[in-house]
């Protein structure tokens, strides 16, 4: 009888020590995964993605292989973390057009800074310009001269789109 109830109170004990370490593993895990959110936050807003000369480049090799585009620039500013981006057009492009050579200008851009930046960023994809613009404002501007615009968007590092 005594060992019947010594081997109850061993399978109990072992239970019990069984589930107490199962709970400190799952306490570790939240505390690893909040280490880990606060390290992507702490991320995101004390470093922003490095934009290189390859990276415009290949936004420059896309945007210029339209015909209706004449000339094209990218203006960096990470101290305001904003980007600005205009295209000077054929007067012959209506507005419509224009916001998605825009467009089109800005996913080049993220694009080519998730191919050739040492940052991990997410590319564009339908419904997202790219994790570029989660850092930076953007500006856009589409004319047929700097004094001419025929379409400008904008975009704050919280929105999913270009405001027109």
């Amino acid at each position: 009888m005594k060992r019947k109830i010594f081997m109850i109170l061993v399978l109990l004990l072992s239970v019990l020590a069984a589930c107490s370490t199962s709970e400190d593993t799952t306490s570790n895990e939240e505390t690893e995964e909040t280490k880990e959110e606060s390290d992507k936050d702490k991320k995101s807003t004390d470093e922003i993605p490095n934009i290189n000369e390859e990276a415009m480049n290949h936004a420059y090799d896309i945007i210029n292989d339209y015909d209706m585009v004449k000339d094209t620039h990218i203006e960096v500013s990470e101290e305001d973390k904003k980007i600005t981006l205009a295209i000077i057009v054929n007067a012959a492009t209506n507005e419509e057009h224009a916001k998605e050579l825009g467009d089109n200008f800005a996913r080049a851009l993220a694009s080519g800074v998730s191919i050739y930046s040492e940052d991990d960023l997410e590319s564009p994809s339908k419904d997202n310009l790219g994790e570029l613009y989660d850092s930076y404002d953007l500006q856009v501007c589409i004319g047929t001269s700097p004094d001419d615009f025929i379409a400008r968007g904008a975009m704050v590092t919280n929105a999913s789109k270009i405001t027109w």
